[in-house]
């Protein structure tokens, strides 16, 4: 895997970086006595260009939750170097806050208060006048489509209109870089797809970074870059043409009751790259439908189950871990 700090846009390159990490270790002081500290964040680096619409991705206990922490400066890093359009927050902390739009996995907003007000709140937090307040609001409201219900209380509001107004807070003092923690968590298909969608038109019209967490493999196939996170350190870095690239144009995957042995079979009888997980085979190939047919032959009876496919992002997971990548409620995605 090439060094993921440079993977993306090297600064002096093609581009300034809005976010550059770089061999952050973050570990937690043991909880008791008797308990080992727990190294959440292991010599993480990375970089993010300006105006990129950038996606980390791991499943839970991955180490997503501590980076956003450290991102959002609500958490400073003991080790290692945080920098936000080449300014470090050492003495500067106020001025790089002013820059970041945060948008948390909890919701943050008053349900009691009217979008307005919740609005209004937060824009006196930023020291804005009121003028720019309802300015940027009329501004904010309209792009997300919620202006129609700037009078009413947020627990009137479905869930992907309340998330509407997350997003409008956290663009009223227009940030330059917009950071989200899961942040379609809850919300329907439909909502989760028109929520991504406003985030690209944000991004496309404003110019504004944008950095997202989430454990929902689709939503990274769409973005400019990709950072997967498992058990606290990078295992892979890229655009998602870039690490699909890494698997091969088709895989097939076998499931088979012997899958040691069908493993070791196919690797000394077809030297194509194949590796196993649970009990299914994986073959990286060039021609998927011209080759399974032969596989099935050689192996008959041998093979439970067959399929191909081209490669995900979900796949680059699996050939990087070895193991398949599991949502918040436990399963496979």
């Amino acid at each position: 895997m090439p060094d993921p700090e440079q993977a993306r846009n090297p600064e002096g390159e093609d581009g300034p970086l809005a976010l550059r990490v770089r061999n952050l270790t973050f570990t937690y002081p043991p909880p008791s006595r008797n308990a080992r500290p727990r190294t959440a964040l292991k010599d993480v680096s990375f970089g993010i260009p300006e105006g990129d619409f950038f996606c980390i991705l791991g499943p839970n206990g991955s180490g997503k939750s501590t980076l956003f922490r450290v991102l959002t400066t609500a958490t400073l890093p003991p080790s290692g170097a945080v920098s936000f359009f080449g300014n470090e927050p050492d003495g500067r902390l106020r001025e790089i806050r002013r820059s970041l739009g945060v948008v948390f996995q909890n919701p943050a907003l008053d349900k009691k208060l009217t979008v307005d007000e919740n609005l209004s709140c937060h824009g006196k937090l930023y020291a804005m006048s009121a003028e720019s307040i309802a300015s940027r609001s009329d501004e904010i409201l309209s792009l997300l489509g919620i202006a129609g219900r700037r009078g009413e209380p947020v627990e009137t509001l479905s869930g992907g209109l309340a998330r509407r107004v997350e997003l409008a807070k956290a663009l009223l003092h227009s940030p330059r870089l917009l950071l989200l923690d899961e942040p379609t968590t809850g919300l329907d298909p439909t909502a989760r797809f028109e929520f991504l969608r406003l985030l690209r038109e944000i991004r496309t019209g404003a110019g504004t970074t944008i950095v997202y967490t989430t454990h929902i493999l689709e939503e990274s196939e769409e973005c400019d870059g990709i950072l997967i996170l498992d058990d606290g350190a990078i295992v892979a870095s890229g655009s998602p043409t870039e690490l699909r690239s890494e698997i091969g144009k088709e895989l097939i995957i076998m499931q088979s009751s012997e899958p040691s042995k069908l493993l070791e079979s196919v690797k000394q009888q077809y030297g194509l790259p194949v590796y196993r997980v649970d009990d299914t085979v994986r073959v990286e190939c060039d021609n998927a439908s011209a080759l399974i047919g032969e596989l099935l032959r050689a192996y008959e009876g041998t093979v439970d189950m067959v399929s191909f496919s081209r490669p995900s992002i979900g796949d680059v997971y699996i050939k990087k871990t070895g193991r398949r990548f599991v949502t918040n409620n436990g399963g496979p995605a």
